[in-house]
Formats: structure tokens, sequence, C-alpha cells
């Protein structure tokens, strides 16, 4: 058994809850249960929340399909949201086209 979090093999037990042995990393001081009901807490969830996304599903079709909480998919979707890393533009040789965006409020003449 290793450590979820750094992969660690230097993990000690560290009591029971609800009948379920729990364990601690010695080296990152994380705890966690060898085997989990919820099924959030799967390795596999956040794949499939990104595919159901890209086919346009709503958060509730989401949990509803995963069998988890939509607050769940929701806290999801932002920890995935951040973890995306903005596109680079300043290489070299790279064109860029922008087009521009015009709005209008009441009438036409109110150009913002």
């Amino acid at each position: 058994m290793s450590c979820p979090n750094c992969n660690s093999n230097r993990i000690i037990k560290k009591g029971k809850r609800n009948c379920i042995q729990r364990y601690q990393c010695r080296n990152c001081g994380k705890h966690f249960q060898d085997k989990y009901t919820y099924k959030a807490y799967d390795k596999s969830i956040n794949p499939l929340i990104i595919s159901l996304l890209k086919e346009g599903s709503g958060i509730r079709g989401i949990a509803r399909v995963l069998q988890i909480s939509k607050d769940t998919v929701l806290s999801r979707m932002i920890k995935i949201a951040k973890a995306i890393k903005p596109a680079r533009f300043n290489n070299l040789g790279c064109k860029f086209e922008i087009d521009e965006l015009w709005s209008f409020i009441g009438i036409k003449t109110n150009v913002t």
C-alpha cells in the first residue's frame, strides 16, 4: 500500500472510523482509507466529469449519472478549471488574429 498523495510507502495504521481502518502517511501526514464507499473519492471521477462536460451535460445531469452530489460535481469542476494553465502567446513567429466585438446598449448610437 502507498500514500495516494505522495506515493510513499511509509504508512502507519491510525485508528478506525465506522469499522474501516484508516492510515496515515509519515512523509506528508495525510490520512486516508484503503477503500472508500462514496463514489466521488474514486480517481476515475474527474475524467468522467470532464468528458460529460464536453458533451454538454449540466451539473445536475452529471451528478445523476455518476451518482454523486451536485455540490461535489461543482467543486470538482472548480478544481479542474484551476488546474488548467493559460496558453502562452509569446512564441516567436506565431500570428494571432483578433476579431472586434461591438456591443450596443439601448440604441445603436451608444457604442461601447
